[in-house]
């Protein structure tokens, strides 16, 4: 659904564009569920579905930003920690061998919020009350929170975990 959201935020069409957000977020909840519930999941599967995840995220904060809903500032930050929790991963495995990926407290609190802000922009582009701008303007020092100490905490821990479990500690000292 990430191009039909992205094509109605750009055309104005926010409530639309909200209600296949929205649905894009429950069936990815639902689709998560069956898989845990019934033992449907696969090593692909599980790379995908979170890429997935966070291309629909990205894509509508990009077109926020483009539609001058979101800003700028906030946009390149989101991207500059999930470009730096990628290379870090890139790092760590290529320095240091396979690393156990599994997402970190702040960063399920900085994916909700960022959903949320999403929701709650849509919901004011769609309805235009006041209150909601002003929970939007909240949201968004809450996600900015929650982007610097997640980014903060994967940096944090995997450094500790290199440092740690290291084959090559010089090499691990060039890079950190």
């Amino acid at each position: 659904m990430v191009l039909p959201v992205a094509w109605l935020i750009m055309r104005g069409q926010a409530l639309p564009a909200l209600v296949l957000f929205v649905l894009a977020g429950v069936s990815d909840g639902l689709d998560g569920y069956l898989a845990k519930r019934f033992g449907w999941t696969t090593t692909l599967g599980s790379y995908l579905d979170p890429l997935a995840d966070k291309f629909l995220l990205v894509t509508v904060f990009i077109i926020l930003g483009v539609v001058n809903k979101v800003p700028w500032w906030l946009i390149v930050l989101i991207l500059m920690r999930d470009l730096t929790i990628l290379l870090g991963a890139w790092a760590y495995i290529r320095l240091v061998g396979p690393l156990q990926i599994s997402p970190l407290l702040s960063s399920k609190a900085n994916t909700f919020f960022q959903i949320v802000l999403c929701i709650g922009v849509l919901s004011s582009m769609a309805f235009s009350r006041e209150w909601l701008s002003v929970l939007n303007q909240v949201l968004v020092f809450i996600v900015l929170l929650t982007v610097l100490v997640s980014g903060v905490e994967y940096v944090y821990r995997w450094s500790m975990l290199a440092r740690r479990n290291g084959k090559n500690h010089s090499r691990m000292d060039d890079v950190l």
